[in-house]
């Protein structure tokens, strides 16, 4: 749309200057030249309007509706109370599971539940979903599912740690970065301090390999790269692949833009990514919301205006299909705190050895050393200097 419109920006300027040149000896000629550079001056406009609007693709026709989410929603949450809302109840109950493979039934009960715990998050997501897009409260359904997604993403750390040490010589690789979700969801909900365990831990967990499909999902990418940027946490080296989509580039590019109105181009073209991003996932490609969760929920947008809020930043208001009802502002500030049977679940964890803070300890305690002895080494010097300042 920009090159076809600086073309006309040229066939504009070429034109006034034929007309001028025919006219050059008639009284009109500073009434055309006026004409001349109006008229190249609207047509540059909208040249730059158009590579502001960073390649807006529109929202994906085949997005789902409001009314079959709704009902896919109720038929997921009833499927889940029948199955595994059963299965969490019974662990919490008698903190058993079954299993028959014997490389499991040496392992902790509560090593084997993280896909339960992650489905049953992912039903309070789609309730919260719901209700932020009739404009309801949804805070607290949403603080739920993040602090069930946050209990499987824990266990799934654990196991990949404990891996090479059950198993010599090999290294798990199942992780998902569908996982990032938990840290834009964190962070939206004004987690500042949670939120920065939960980024540091998966940015190691790249670091290490552990998520087997981070050659894909521009979306998730660009949440963990928001998060580096705005925490100070090193980037991993990123995978190539997911880092070449331009819309969600110009947003990590220009996300501390000032101006609102420069910013808001940027945010309508990735609103109408995300819609692009929740087909059914397949040989054409691999989609971040191809399950029918999170599609009309713009959690990473979310993310990126409480991040602006905390940097001193305001948010443009945007005209968009997926920012409607609750989800046009930030949600209200609220932890995260589990609901009954999450936390049932969770204290039936802690009598098993669930320690949450020893596995962020474990995972990222070395790192965090390291950090902070470079921090005060740092602090050292820079008083060291400034007193030897004083003293010459």
């Amino acid at each position: 749309m920009s090159t076809l419109l600086a073309g006309l920006a040229k066939f504009c300027q070429i034109s006034s200057i034929s007309v001028i040149f025919l006219f050059r000896n008639t009284s009109n000629e500073e009434l055309l030249c006026s004409l001349k550079f109006d008229l190249i001056f609207i047509f540059t406009l909208f040249a730059g309007l158009g590579d502001d609007m960073c390649g807006r693709i529109g929202v994906y026709k085949s997005w789902l509706s409001w009314k079959t989410l709704d009902k896919r929603a109720l038929e997921y949450v009833a499927r889940m109370n029948e199955t595994d809302g059963v299965a969490l109840r019974h662990y919490a109950e008698t903190g058993s599971y079954p299993v028959s493979h014997p490389d499991l039934v040496s392992m902790p009960a509560f090593e084997l539940i993280d896909n339960l715990v992650h489905r049953y998050a992912n039903g309070l997501g789609l309730l919260a979903e719901l209700r932020g897009g009739r404009g309801e409260r949804y805070e607290e359904l949403c603080s739920q599912s993040a602090a069930a997604l946050k209990i499987s993403f824990m266990i799934s750390a654990l196991k990949h740690e404990r891996f090479p040490r059950r198993h010599k010589g090999r290294n798990l690789k199942k992780m998902s970065l569908k996982d990032s979700l938990l840290l834009a969801l964190t962070l939206a909900l004004g987690n500042e301090v949670e939120g920065k365990q939960i980024g540091r831990m998966m940015i190691e967990a790249y670091r290490r390999g552990y998520f087997f499909d981070k050659d894909q999902y521009p979306v998730f990418h660009f949440i963990l790269r928001l998060f580096c940027d705005w925490s100070g946490e090193e980037p991993p080296e990123w995978e190539a692949n997911p880092l070449q989509e331009s819309i969600m580039n110009k947003l990590f590019l220009n996300w501390k833009e000032e101006s609102c109105e420069r910013l808001a181009p940027y945010v309508l073209a990735a609103c109408d990514y995300h819609t692009h991003r929740c087909k059914p996932s397949g040989i054409k490609g691999f989609y971040e919301f191809c399950n029918g969760d999170w599609t009309r929920f713009p959690v990473e947008l979310l993310m990126l205006y409480r991040l602006r809020y905390w940097i001193g930043l305001e948010n443009p208001q945007v005209d968009h299909p997926i920012m409607v009802g609750a989800f046009t502002q930030m949600p209200e500030k609220i932890p995260l705190v589990p609901d009954a049977l999450t936390s049932a679940v969770l204290a039936q964890m802690v009598k098993q050895g669930y320690n949450e803070k020893a596995i962020y300890a474990s995972f990222c305690g070395r790192r965090v050393e390291l950090m902070t002895l470079f921090s005060s080494s740092f602090m050292m010097l820079k008083k060291y200097a400034a007193l030897t300042g004083k003293l010459r």
